[in-house]
């Protein structure tokens, strides 16, 4: 077949294609499949509802991905990496959403633990959700704080009535180690690793 025969076979081609209506002069290329588009959005929770995770207790990243494009999503997969605090919990690096449809939405939960050896500070996450052919969402970062581990005081509330100039209040003691049975009012303030406002105090 000569070059001018195979040209005019081509032309052919392209124009039978072509859209019914379409303008001249122009040519329209369809893509096939559409494209997925990921928007991606995380929430950290934790028992206590402060922000805070401290140390021996547990909580979670809740990743949510939607699909707002014309095209199925596939082999969906977050991957979770940690700097800061963040390094000394324990958390699964990887979270598999599978395949998501046209304007459907997938939402895993990553759980974390403290433990009580945790020293505190600011964690820091960032979370990329990937696709399969590479239509990722954007990135995603998360900070929180981590208070280390505290355990219980063992003050008891007693009614005092013989405080300062007679008046009568709640005060709180706690046994003394060195005298068993002995008693000790001891002021009311917080200890070390505890919580002010939503830091913790060293």
């Amino acid at each position: 077949m000569s070059k001018a025969m195979l040209r005019a076979v081509l032309m052919f081609l392209i124009l039978a294609a072509a859209p019914a209506g379409a303008e001249k002069g122009t040519l329209k290329i369809g893509v096939f499949p559409e494209p997925p588009s990921l928007a991606a959005t995380v929430k950290f929770v934790e028992p206590s509802g402060n922000n805070i995770l401290d140390g021996g207790e547990a909580g979670k990243l809740i990743v949510a991905v939607r699909n707002d494009g014309w095209g199925e999503a596939f082999d969906v997969r977050g991957e979770i990496t940690a700097q800061g605090a963040a390094t000394q919990l324990e958390f699964p690096p990887q979270a598999a959403f599978g395949n998501i449809a046209p304007e459907g939405t997938a939402t895993r939960e990553i759980a974390l633990r403290a433990g009580e050896d945790v020293r505190g500070g600011d964690a820091n996450f960032a979370v990329r959700v990937k696709e399969g052919n590479g239509f990722d969402a954007e990135p995603l970062r998360l900070a929180f704080a981590v208070c280390p581990f505290a355990p219980p005081a063992l003050f008891w509330p007693i009614w005092a009535s013989r405080i300062k100039a007679g008046t009568a209040g709640w005060s709180l003691w706690r046994t003394s180690r060195s005298r068993p049975g002995s008693r000790t009012p001891v002021p009311l303030r917080r200890r070390a690793g505890q919580r002010a406002g939503n830091r913790c105090l060293r």
